[in-house]
């Protein structure tokens, strides 16, 4: 199969968006990025996952504020809040981290931005399972965020990030070669 030069630029052109105007998302974007979560591969299929959709004004407010840095949370159009099943928060967070990537890329394809926010224990993860009363037995991972982007957000200067060499991050074979 030859290489897809449109995929690949896609793929590493994907950016995160931190910046939203207060428009909800539409049902058929949303019904979307649930079906690409939906059928998201997992460990023996085990599909360890709920989906907490967030898109009251006040409960946006309230995931901005569950940890710092988290502000721009409060004006997007939703969230999808991503909890796994488990013994330990620890269970499935592959799979969690699975179906956060592709819910971006996702958003991203049906026309909105997107990005990923995640807490963890003492660091906002009491805050969001409080908020949103998850029961016992689930665990708070990651939420994509999603909406339409700020058109007057201010644009970062277009320029290729800088990335390791492939020859540093690469080992073929094994160390031993």
């Amino acid at each position: 199969m030859p290489l897809n030069a449109n995929k690949i630029a896609y793929l590493r052109g994907q950016r995160q968006t931190r910046s939203f105007v207060p428009e909800p998302v539409t049902s058929e974007q949303m019904d979307a990025l649930l079906e690409v979560a939906r059928w998201t591969g997992s460990a023996v299929n085990r599909q360890p996952w709920k989906f907490v959709v967030v898109d009251d004004r006040d409960l946006l407010a309230g995931l901005s504020t569950a940890k710092g840095g988290s502000a721009w949370i409060a004006e997007a159009g939703a969230a999808i809040v991503i909890l796994t099943e488990g013994q330990s928060a620890q269970d499935n967070r592959f799979d969690a981290g699975r179906v956060a990537e592709r819910l971006l890329l996702a958003s991203n394809a049906v026309g909105i931005g997107g990005a990923i926010v995640s807490w963890s224990p003492g660091y906002g993860e009491e805050a969001v399972r409080s908020l949103l009363q998850v029961p016992e037995g689930l665990w708070v991972y990651a939420a994509v965020i999603v909406g339409t982007p700020n058109p007057d957000a201010p644009k970062a200067p277009k320029k290729e990030q800088p990335r390791k060499p492939i020859a540093e991050i690469v080992v073929r074979n094994g160390f031993g070669s």
